[in-house]
């Protein structure tokens, strides 16, 4: 299994853009300390690591944001959009900061 960072945590935002992705995070989030307040369930991560299976999906994991785009023009640029650039805007960064958020 991989190792579950406060970004990897931050990823499964993107079941939320499913029809059933809220029921889905909200009953994985319910089983994540049932073994502990300090220990994540078994559950849980093999959870995680099932919501986010890029492995298996690397054609996904590639194009999960261009394929929203309608207009296929040569002198459209790109989405520019992505999750990962607004993260680094100053308005927005110390609300997704790992070192902030522990």
């Amino acid at each position: 299994g991989g190792r579950l960072s406060c970004r990897r945590f931050q990823m499964l935002g993107i079941v939320l853009g499913s029809k059933s992705g809220f029921e889905t995070l909200h009953y994985l989030l319910e089983s994540a300390f049932v073994e502990g307040p300090d220990h994540l369930a078994h559950q849980f991560l093999v959870g995680v690591e099932n919501l986010q299976d890029f492995d298996t999906n690397p054609i996904y994991a590639i194009l999960h944001e261009s394929i929203y785009m309608e207009s296929v023009r040569k002198e459209d640029k790109a989405s520019n959009w992505a999750a990962e650039q607004v993260l680094h805007e100053p308005e927005f960064w110390p609300l997704f900061d790992a070192t902030r958020a522990v």
